[in-house]
């Protein structure tokens, strides 16, 4: 066993991980099992870039470099202080050494990158700011970041405003909604409950945790393009 698979381990079966009770890790951080989740889907995409966006107690971005056999580059953006210095921590403690910690707001770290090192990611996970308009910024950005058959992958779907703002995606940018076919979350294909906004309070019926979206191409819009979502 790896020692960043005991550490997982650790985290889940302990009342605390690096002086973080249980209680206040989760669940802000991931479960067990969306962590195996995360796995076999990073699994089959062999990313080379990952950026996360919004670290938390680590634990997210943990599963994601126990499953990253193979060359990449990991970047955590994160704008708690104290997040950071507990990433900073599990990264040396573990020597992570393909992580690389930002303390930035999402916005600003992505806009930056934009302007001064275009370097196109193969995924992004979000699990930062929820705020639709925060959202919006963000999806923005990594849909200019993000490369062609490239993916997003948005946690906390029973959040409303994750839900329009992946709504908005899936009818103006070219995205399509990845089926979710791993036993251990939904085989549910939701694309088409996006459509109309009445439909889509049934997605909170189901047992979905995130939301993934696959780039098909670029973004090929006339400048007057909307789509009402």
């Amino acid at each position: 066993m790896s020692k960043l698979t005991s550490t997982l381990e650790y985290a889940y079966s302990s009342s605390s991980f690096f002086d973080i009770p249980r209680e206040k890790l989760f669940p802000t951080s991931i479960t067990q099992i969306q962590g195996l989740f995360i796995t076999e889907l990073l699994s089959k995409c062999r990313p080379q870039n990952i950026i996360e966006l919004g670290g938390g107690f680590g634990i997210s971005c943990l599963w994601i470099e126990n499953c990253c056999h193979w060359p990449h580059h990991h970047t955590v953006v994160e704008s708690d202080r104290k997040s950071c210095q507990l990433l900073s921590t599990v990264k040396k403690e573990l020597n992570l050494k393909s992580i690389k910690i930002v303390h930035d707001s999402t916005q600003h770290y992505l806009a930056t990158k934009l302007a001064s090192e275009p370097t196109l990611a193969d995924v992004f996970f979000i699990d930062a700011c929820e705020l639709f308009d925060g959202l919006m910024v963000d999806l923005h950005f990594c849909n200019k970041l993000l490369a062609i058959n490239g993916l997003i992958i948005l946690r906390n779907s029973w959040n409303p405003s994750i839900r329009k703002a992946v709504s908005f995606v899936l009818e103006n940018l070219p995205y399509e909604l990845v089926p979710q076919t791993n036993d251990l979350l939904t085989k549910h294909s939701l694309k088409s409950i996006f459509i109309r906004d009445a439909a889509l309070k049934r997605v909170g019926s189901l047992s979905c945790d995130f939301l993934i979206l696959k780039k098909t191409s670029a973004d090929l819009r006339p400048w007057n393009h909307f789509s009402a979502f």
